[in-house]
């Protein structure tokens, strides 16, 4: 389970380093890295110097990347829906 709760009711919440996050999914640290500067990553919490990553987080963020075979990312999918209204004349 990812959040336990204790018999305080606190909810104890698994942190993943980079290292450990990169692995999960299968990139290199590097490709984590860049992805944290391009903004398109799974979310990240910085500690001081530290970054890390919330394992629920991170589950959802994997979640919002699965997309069906042969649908276009949404951006591409206005951008031909606008050509195709143009084309039509509407």
């Amino acid at each position: 389970m990812l959040l336990n709760r204790g018999a305080t009711g606190a909810h104890d919440i698994t942190m993943l380093t980079p290292q450990e996050t990169a692995k999960a999914l299968k990139v290199s640290v590097s490709w984590l890295a860049k992805a944290r500067m391009r903004g398109d990553g799974p979310p990240f919490i910085r500690l001081g110097r530290a970054i890390r990553y919330s394992q629920t987080a991170v589950l959802r963020w994997i979640e919002v990347q699965i997309r069906k075979v042969g649908a276009a990312p949404k951006s591409q999918a206005t951008e031909i829906r606008n050509q195709r209204r143009s084309i039509c004349g509407q």
